[in-house]
């Protein structure tokens, strides 16, 4: 899309799970099998109006270090 991003990690509550937000907004999305919209070429979930793509990299990369929160 050609848009700048970046990432922030920060912890959660126990047993909260990954949620992706967008920075300065209170809108998020969690990273769990019933928000998947679309995985034509990337991940793609969405809540609502608020949705994140091409996720698969950063969570497996999560997954492999036991990072659940």
């Amino acid at each position: 899309s050609g848009q700048k991003t970046g990432l922030i990690l920060e912890p959660l509550p126990k047993n909260s799970g990954i949620h992706f937000a967008g920075i300065g907004s209170a809108d998020s999305t969690p990273a769990c099998v019933d928000y998947v919209e679309s995985t034509g070429f990337a991940t793609r979930l969405r809540n609502g109006q608020h949705g994140i793509a091409t996720i698969e990299h950063l969570l497996s990369a999560l997954h492999a270090y036991k990072i659940t929160n």
